[in-house]
């Protein structure tokens, strides 16, 4: 059942470049039941507490990237909601294949839309204030840089999900 909702989030991603509460809801009560009926019942509990702590954990550890702006708020709950469900390994593995596709993708983006000299000009910039001033300040902001490089990075992360899911199958 996590593998539907690998698929509905990142076709919705695509589709609107938001991954609303209720899609990434539904995604913890498909590995929940996944958990549930594939696992060991009767060690349910445990693995409700397990998936409960990787997901607060991967909330921790991708809060600065949100804050940041290098990501929204939908791509950070939805990588905590996949490492919840398919645990370390295989969640973080599909995490780390989608942002290399998201690299890859994004990659091209810029070279199809010539972008390259402006977005490196601005990343030098950034990264030069920050080191002079040493505040951290959002890398992306809407108004300013508008959607012409931006990516449904939700979608690159189910993508890489659904690959590693499918390659760690026993």
């Amino acid at each position: 059942m996590f593998l539907i909702f690998l698929t509905v989030a990142g076709i919705w991603d695509g589709a609107r470049k938001r991954i609303p509460n209720k899609v990434l809801l539904f995604g913890l009560l498909c590995g929940g039941a996944d958990a549930i009926f594939l696992g060991n019942v009767s060690l349910w509990y445990l693995s409700l507490f397990g998936a409960a702590a990787r997901f607060f954990c991967m909330i921790l550890l991708t809060w600065s990237l949100f804050c940041l702006r290098l990501f929204g708020a939908g791509d950070l709950k939805l990588a905590a909601v996949i490492v919840a469900c398919l645990g370390w390994r295989v969640g973080g593995a599909g995490l780390v294949l989608g942002a290399m596709l998201g690299g890859v993708w994004a990659f091209f983006r810029l070279a199809r839309r010539r972008l390259f000299a402006r977005r490196f000009a601005y990343l030098a910039s950034y990264i030069r204030v920050f080191l002079s001033s040493g505040k951290c300040s959002p890398y992306y902001k809407r108004g300013r840089d508008g959607e012409e490089a931006v990516i449904p990075f939700g979608l690159c992360l189910c993508l890489g999900s659904i690959v590693v899911s499918f390659l760690c199958k026993k």
